[in-house]
């Protein structure tokens, strides 16, 4: 039955399926995440990896400088 809903596609069908389960798979697997953003907790925690790996870096650039 759907098969005569689909209208025909102009790339072939091996892409047509691979990019029917990327729609099906990536955005329920993106959900959880996008939903835990908005988690002040979880916020905080990232912001804490993020300045601890800049400071890293920002520590190894500074390090190299010097030799």
């Amino acid at each position: 039955m759907f098969a005569y809903l689909k209208p025909s596609s102009i790339s072939s069908p091996s892409l047509d399926l691979v990019v029917a389960i990327l729609y099906s798979v990536v955005p329920p697997a993106l959900n959880p995440i996008i939903h835990s953003m908005r988690n002040q907790e979880l916020k905080s925690a990232l912001r804490k990896i993020l300045q601890y790996t800049l400071f890293l870096h920002q520590k190894m650039f500074i390090t190299l400088s010097r030799l």
